[in-house]
């Protein structure tokens, strides 16, 4: 997902990629692609075509992380009666560790690449070097933060549904992101983006938006729509920035999803 994927893979794709995986079944594909995006030890590997064919099918994987994430919520809260908040920081933790923080990594450069000053060139140049800024370290801060209390706010409320749909939200945004960008010249972002067309991404949206409405009802579909805003204005914001989007544009997608489906979530819930 990140640039140092990106560069890796350019380096000698057949290393992550068997040839025989252009011609995968779709198990194959599907476990290939929990393979790329986790640190799950799946041990598949195809190649990147059938990888990225299934990119609208990404947020299902996620409802399943969501599963998880709101079993151990569930029974911190009313087993072990942990606080909200330390709950909220253990259930981050794990989707930033399970996906081996390569989202994390794509914020860090995003947003060191539009706070830059220069023209598109110089911001793509600075969001593909290894060198963190003031700006990468404030916005990985403020990012981890409001999801955190978002998290707890949802806790607080025993809304822990919200925590799946946050999670399922936040690769809506990504596929979002995907339908709204032109792709970059090179770099594994590129397939991804390339990969998604209109009906694929209608697709994902009616399963999520169903997904959502089964859970909470319009609660849920308002956190949808959230996951769906964050894609959006990432792509916007990518297009002024950049020109294009990459593997790190991606990669931020995620993380403010995530965050942006959560507010969407508690605005609903308080107001």
């Amino acid at each position: 997902m990140t640039d140092n994927m990106d560069n890796d893979l350019s380096k000698n794709k057949d290393e992550y990629y068997d040839d025989e995986g252009k011609n995968s079944s779709f198990i194959r594909s599907l476990l290939g692609l929990v393979s790329f995006s986790t640190i799950i030890p799946l041990g598949v590997y195809t190649s990147i075509e059938s990888v990225v064919s299934l990119t609208w099918i990404w947020p299902l994987l996620d409802v399943i992380l969501g599963l998880f994430a709101v079993g151990v919520s569930y029974l911190l809260l009313n087993y072990f009666h942990f606080p909200s908040i330390l709950i909220a920081v253990i259930i981050y933790g794990f989707f930033t560790i399970i996906t081996g923080y390569n989202h994390i990594d794509g914020l860090l450069d995003f947003a060191d690449g539009i706070m830059v000053h220069g023209d598109k060139k110089r911001k793509i140049e600075v969001m593909r070097d290894s060198i963190l800024g003031t700006s990468a370290i404030s916005t990985m801060v403020i990012v981890a933060f409001i999801t955190v209390v978002s998290i707890s706010a949802v806790i607080d409320k025993n809304i822990l549904w919200a925590i799946l749909i946050a999670e399922m939200s936040s690769k809506l945004s990504l596929v979002t992101t995907c339908i709204c960008s032109k792709p970059s010249s090179d770099g594994i972002g590129k397939y991804f983006i390339e990969s998604m067309d209109v009906p694929k991404f209608v697709a994902s949206l009616l399963i999520c938006g169903i997904i959502g409405y089964g859970l909470l009802g319009f609660l849920g579909v308002f956190g949808v729509i959230g996951g769906v805003f964050s894609g959006s204005l990432i792509a916007l914001i990518s297009k002024r920035n950049f020109e294009v989007a990459t593997g790190d544009v991606l990669g931020a997608s995620v993380e403010i999803g995530r965050v942006f489906s959560l507010l969407f979530l508690v605005l609903a819930i308080y107001f």
